[in-house]
């Protein structure tokens, strides 16, 4: 296993992991139309929270992938999905 390979694999695990956990956070998302604020709120601070995650752990993957010459070109910034940024 390469080095690079061996920084990766974790990094990939990880990311299935929260990929998981964002999918089973949106879930509610289809009855959003009867959820209380509260309820929404929760799948917000769960969403902005797992994002935020996956933003790390891509970022780190580009770095093990920056450093090892596989990549060429800066990380752009990243949209606001969410839009609260203003």
């Amino acid at each position: 296993m390469t080095s690079q390979s061996s920084l990766l694999e974790p990094l990939i695990n990880e990311l299935h992991w929260i990929n998981l956990e964002l999918s089973n956070a949106a879930k509610p998302l289809q009855w959003l139309h009867n959820l209380d604020d509260p309820a929404r709120e929760e799948i917000g601070r769960k969403l902005r929270a797992g994002l935020s995650r996956w933003e790390d752990v891509t970022r780190r993957i580009h770095n093990v992938l920056e450093q090892d010459g596989a990549t060429e070109a800066p990380l752009p910034p990243s949209p606001d999905i969410l839009g609260t940024q203003s």
